[in-house]
């Protein structure tokens, strides 16, 4: 069976594919029991190289500079973030994941509480709408959104948002003047 891994990466980069070179891959088409080498190759002085090793369903190297999330049973996310070669930790990825924009922020700053610091992602009128407990409990499952921007065939300004299972659930976020204006589920 075929496995479509659409990939992502925090930062800008190129990729080595099992030695052949890609300036923008959006997926790659993996067998079954296929093993696939990726080398990521940032184009930031400050950011190291990596080269993971994976399947389609699981990373057996660099497993904390990566992450593979099931969008369903043929189609999985692989997405990459940076190695900095000033500080090398785990937990670096956590602090990095909120590239994907203004949604990422705006979740980012709900999960850390910080309700002041979300509602300036927010429009006015969309702020006024929802308390700061309505925004901790709709978004309390979710630890982080995601750009679905050539994954797929999601719309335009679909995050697909993840719990901590890996479990993604598509919203889409209306944008107005770089802000939230609207959020509604995406089926």
């Amino acid at each position: 069976m075929e496995n479509t891994l659409f990939i992502k990466s925090a930062f800008e980069c190129v990729y080595l594919i099992n030695g052949s070179f890609f300036e923008n891959p959006k997926k790659i088409v993996v067998s079954g029991g296929e093993i696939a080498f990726i080398t990521v190759l940032p184009l930031s002085a400050g950011i190291l190289p990596y080269t993971v090793k994976l399947s389609a369903e699981r990373i057996y190297s660099n497993c904390d500079l990566c992450s593979l999330i099931k969008l369903d049973e043929n189609k999985s996310l692989l997405r990459f973030f940076p190695r900095y070669n000033y500080v090398y930790s785990p937990s670096i990825k956590s602090q990095t994941q909120a590239v994907d924009g203004v949604v990422a922020h705006f979740l980012h700053a709900v999960n850390r509480g910080d309700y002041a610091l979300a509602r300036s992602y927010l429009t006015p009128s969309m702020s006024s709408e929802v308390s700061d407990d309505a925004l901790c409990e709709f978004f309390k499952p979710y630890s982080d959104a995601i750009d679905a921007s050539g994954i797929g065939n999601y719309s335009e300004n679909t995050y697909l948002l993840t719990d901590e299972n890996g479990a993604v659930t598509p919203f889409h976020f209306s944008i107005k003047v770089g802000l939230i204006d609207d959020i509604t589920t995406q089926n």
